[in-house]
């Protein structure tokens, strides 16, 4: 008779399976005037956090709005691409790859 045992730990993760996906999104503020760019796990989630307030860099311009996401595979590439989109510094840079979206 064989018997297996496994301990909660030898379990895999839920993530270990199905890696979460993370996105890269840009908020625009009609009263700002503004974009901004970021990236979560939960975009949804985020947007609250920023139209609460929760988020100093955010506050001023609430509501935000989200005009732009991208899915990534994992938090590092989300966190890479976050970065290079606030790199750019370009205002057109951000409108143009809005727009590419819309157009698809």
């Amino acid at each position: 008779m064989n018997l297996f045992f496994f301990h909660i730990c030898d379990l895999p993760k839920p993530s270990d399976i199905m890696p979460i996906p993370y996105y890269v999104y840009i908020l625009y503020s009609e009263i700002a005037n503004h974009y901004y760019i970021g990236s979560t796990s939960n975009t949804e989630k985020r947007i609250h956090r920023h139209n609460a307030g929760a988020i100093t860099s955010t506050k001023q311009g609430r509501p935000w709005k989200i005009v732009y996401s991208e899915t990534c595979i994992t938090k590092t590439e989300a966190l890479k691409r976050e970065l290079y989109l606030k790199r750019m510094k370009s205002r057109v840079f951000l409108e143009d790859l809005i727009h590419s979206k819309e157009d698809r």
